[in-house]
């Protein structure tokens, strides 16, 4: 799979791209592979993680090396078309702009990649408290979009162990605005986990804790969103995200009672 998430960036339509690849430690082979491709093409650098990190802290780490205007995470299992950058690019003539992302599609590795017809994601329509609601209530797959470099390094970005890219969306929703755009495609790769898998693979963690996931998700969003955008953002994200949690406690329970009668 590192393979064709490689090909699929080394080939974008657009010229002028830097790839920075973080190399999380691995022992499997990957360090090879991505020395092949450092070999081929001049525009990769690579950087070797002593230890394991978390997926977040890898991320911010290739986000805090790069260079230019416009930054885009790749994650070593997803793929894009050839065109996603250059035809995301002119969504940010709007300077409210500070992300861009084109069609999803969803994919287990076997079956051809499904559109998710239903991800609205887009708010520059919106108001910033409806920004925040949206955000709040939606799957995090645009962060694989197309950013505007200097709106995301403003975010301070405090971690969370669990739904880590959440608190960084709402403070991006806060400060500006997510475009739509027609046509370029981002094949995600998702394959069901359990939250003690997820944990245990993205966070390096055994073990897997409701009471304190909420506890480091609602400090990181209070952080992370005050922080970057103020006090009244923040507490609009933590009633946000509350109501959509007590909504969702609702309907299992309903679920629950149903399956009793």
């Amino acid at each position: 799979m590192l393979r064709g998430a490689l090909d699929s960036v080394v080939a974008q339509s657009y010229p002028n791209l830097e790839l920075v690849i973080s190399d999380n430690a691995s022992t499997d082979g990957t360090s090879e592979i991505i020395a092949d491709y450092a070999r081929r093409y001049p525009f990769i650098r690579v950087i070797r993680q002593p230890v394991t990190l978390t997926a977040i802290d890898n991320f911010m780490t290739v986000m805090r090396e790069a260079g230019g205007e416009f930054f885009a995470w790749c994650a070593h299992d997803d793929t894009r078309s050839l065109d996603f950058v250059s035809s995301l690019l002119p969504a940010f003539v709007d300077p409210t702009t500070v992300l861009a992302f084109g069609d999803l599609y969803i994919w287990d590795g076997q079956s051809p990649p499904q559109l998710r017809k239903d991800y609205g994601f887009a708010n520059e329509s919106l108001s910033p408290l409806g920004r925040l609601h949206k955000a709040a209530n939606m799957q995090c797959y645009h962060i694989y979009g197309l950013w505007r470099l200097s709106a995301l390094r403003s975010i301070r970005y405090r971690y969370t162990h669990w739904w880590s890219d959440l608190p960084l969306i709402l403070a991006a929703a806060a400060g500006g605005t997510f475009r739509y755009v027609a046509g370029p495609e981002f094949r995600y790769y998702e394959v069901p986990k359990t939250a003690e898998a997820r944990a245990a693979y993205q966070d390096n963690r055994v073990g897997n804790s409701r009471l304190a996931n909420f506890a480091a998700l609602y400090r990181s969003i209070f952080l992370t969103v005050g922080r970057s955008a103020g006090l009244w953002p923040a507490i609009a994200s933590l009633c946000f995200v509350t109501d959509k949690y007590v909504r969702e406690a609702f309907r299992r329970l309903v679920r629950i009672a149903g399956r009793r009668q």
